[in-house]
């Protein structure tokens, strides 16, 4: 299948959204990542969107949302790759990054419909960290969209006060109260996958997260032992290939299941 790229508008100035897709004209089933917080830009290193995207080609087409601050990264000594990431999102709100998300969302979904002749699509959202969300956000006009799958998503994140103060984006962001209404709207499909040592949101508020989509559907909460925010590592050790690939089956099973495995 091939890779295309597509550059729209972004509403945050006048940077551009940069989407990745790879269509499977065989499937009716469509897989969209939406990154967290810090987006999508790694080093010179393939990103994990990118990785699973070519393993999921085969089973289903795949889009991913590159963000409206993709731009190239320079090692300089003064600015570390983290800082970088973070500088990326300066002055950029909550409310802007979902206006992005929902423009994205409808431009991955249009260009797929026109390779696949139009014909109906299974949404299936995968939302790392704060992409989770707003997949949640996503539902609330959309009826295509069947399950949802979060990895590292809660209620809230475990973040300093100084560094919440500079970035808007989290600070921002919907308050516990809002949150769990639009979950609680939510009748789709929904599997929460969280790392048991993730330091950044507490396995409390992931277990919130889950229990607030009180009217979804089928519900699975899945405690992975030892694995950090990101599924990279497990009990400090990496682990990317291993947990790569149990993504990858979870979302391969997502999309012909309706049950826990």
């Amino acid at each position: 299948m091939k890779q295309k790229k597509y550059f729209i508008d972004g509403c945050f100035g006048n940077k551009k959204i940069f989407i990745d897709l790879r269509v499977n004209k065989k499937s009716d089933w469509l897989v969209i990542f939406l990154h967290g917080a810090y987006g999508s830009v790694y080093k010179d290193k393939e990103t994990k969107y990118q990785f699973l995207a070519k393993k999921l080609v085969k089973d289903c087409s795949i889009g991913f949302y590159q963000t409206s601050r993709f731009f190239e990264w320079k090692e300089k000594p003064e600015l570390s790759f983290e800082a970088f990431k973070r500088q990326g999102f300066k002055g950029k709100t909550f409310k802007q990054e979902l206006k992005d998300v929902k423009k994205s969302f409808w431009e991955i979904v249009s260009q797929v419909k026109k390779e696949i002749g139009n014909k109906k699509i299974k949404i299936c959202l995968v939302g790392f960290s704060m992409g989770g969300i707003m997949s949640i956000l996503l539902t609330e006009k959309v009826k295509d969209i069947n399950k949802i799958m979060t990895l590292g998503t809660g209620m809230s994140f475990r973040i300093s006060k100084n560094r919440k103060k500079e970035w808007s984006l989290v600070r921002t962001m919907l308050n516990r109260l809002e949150l769990k209404r639009k979950l609680g709207n939510y009748f789709g499909n929904l599997t929460v996958i969280l790392g048991e040592k993730d330091k950044l949101v507490d396995i409390k508020e992931g277990k919130s997260f889950f229990a607030s989509a009180k009217k979804a559907q089928i519900r699975n909460l899945i405690i992975v032992k030892g694995a950090d925010h990101r599924f990279n590592m497990i009990n400090n050790k990496e682990a990317k290939e291993e947990l790569n690939n149990y993504i990858l089956d979870m979302i391969r099973f997502n999309c012909k299941n309706n049950i826990k495995p």
